[in-house]
């Protein structure tokens, strides 16, 4: 891994905590009993994608990203239901404006 075995931090919403390691496992744990309420795989470790992120809530999602540009690795992020882990959507950094989740009728000057 690039950048040695980072973590930036935390997130809580709904009564769960969310740790995005650095192998791209999005990992929510029920607050009160630590245990894990879901798992998503957000990447592909082996492509020389990582994350080094925290995790972050916003109304009933939780978004995370995606590195790994030194190693070719197209940037992104994605939202995850809060609830049940299943991924609500992905944008990437660069690339097409379907793929960036960019509207140019609304988007660009």
């Amino acid at each position: 891994m690039c950048c040695d075995t980072v973590n930036r931090d935390l997130a809580y919403g709904d009564g769960k905590i969310f740790l995005q390691q650095a192998d791209t496992k999005l990992v929510t744990l029920d607050a009160k009993s630590g245990d894990v309420v879901w798992t998503a795989q957000n990447g592909d470790p082996k492509k020389g994608e990582t994350n080094t992120n925290a995790p972050h809530i916003f109304g009933n999602k939780v978004i995370t990203g995606i590195s790994g540009g030194k190693f070719g690795v197209r940037g992104r992020l994605a939202a995850y239901n809060i609830k049940d882990g299943k991924e609500a959507w992905k944008a990437y950094s660069v690339g097409p404006d379907n793929e960036m989740l960019m509207d140019p009728e609304k988007t660009m000057t």
